[in-house]
């Protein structure tokens, strides 16, 4: 299982920064106002995995790497592009998911243990697996996408933009699945998106990215509590800040603290009304 993946600055810009990222099985979002976030991935990953890659095994293996070496790091790291659903090629869904671990000569039984563990992880039926994957929906397509990357059974799981084009109830499968993965199985998850809801809900860290560079690594609550910080980089908050900054309008020196739903909110409100009332000459 992944350990520590350690990315500093310099990796990013190539210029001498000092902080270093601790990156430790979480969520983590990456936002950028254009492709080059794509682009340094493709680079990176497919063409020259980076130092920081190579720390998956705390071992320096060196920025330009070649043969069985840049082997072990792809094996390790999970790409999902976006409409994943257009990844799909055979002509069944089992030999769909099969196809990676086979590639990894993972030897015939344990394919087919994986073909059967991740088709139920991805929420779907083992019932499927001998149909074409053509015959299912978009969101069911790109699950068995996933499925894919997932039998090759990576430390790293890196999504380019996993919602779109998904039905708000296909949006909420889908991060169930990310909170799974993260939280039971010890994946760590790079999420390249724009919907800043989902980066509140269930984020551990955010990378900002601005025409190919690096700008910042923090974690949510830090981002979507700075008004200049937002502003700064084109962001829409999440509704649910938008909603608590129209509410401490109304009701003096409420501010959200940790809630990411709109139950927690409720939650941290009513706290907040009722420590306000006691503080009151007349509050019981």
């Amino acid at each position: 299982m992944l350990k520590k993946l350690d990315i500093s600055k310099k990796d990013f810009n190539k210029n001498c920064f000092q902080k270093t990222l601790q990156i430790k099985r979480e969520l983590i979002s990456q936002h950028s106002g254009s492709d080059n976030v794509r682009q340094k991935i493709m680079n990176d990953v497919l063409i020259r995995p980076l130092d920081f890659f190579a720390n998956i095994y705390h071992k320096t293996i060196g920025s330009f790497i070649t043969g069985k070496k840049i082997k072990l790091i792809r094996t390790n790291i999970g790409l999902v592009f976006q409409f994943a659903e257009y990844q799909l090629f055979a002509d069944t869904i089992a030999k769909d998911i099969a196809f990676g671990p086979k590639n990894y000569k993972v030897p015939k039984e344990e394919v087919k243990k994986r073909v059967k563990k991740y088709i139920k992880i991805v929420g779907l039926s083992e019932k499927l697996l001998d149909k074409s994957p053509f015959d299912l929906s978009g969101g069911q397509k790109r699950r068995v996408a996933i499925a894919g990357v997932l039998a090759m059974e990576p430390d790293v799981l890196i999504f380019d933009e996993p919602i779109a084009g998904l039905d708000p109830k296909g949006e909420q499968l889908m991060m169930e699945l990310f909170k799974y993965l993260n939280s039971e199985l010890g994946k760590t998850i790079i999420m390249i998106t724009h919907n800043m809801d989902h980066v509140l809900e269930i984020c551990d860290k955010v990378i900002i990215m601005e025409k190919g560079s690096f700008e910042e690594f923090i974690t949510p609550k830090e981002l979507f509590d700075s008004n200049e910080k937002v502003e700064k980089y084109g962001l829409l908050p999440p509704l649910l800040y938008k909603f608590a900054n129209q509410v401490s309008k109304e009701i003096k020196g409420f501010k959200i603290q940790t809630a990411k739903t709109l139950g927690e909110f409720k939650e941290e409100l009513k706290a907040f009304l009722i420590k306000n009332k006691k503080k009151e000459p007349n509050g019981s």
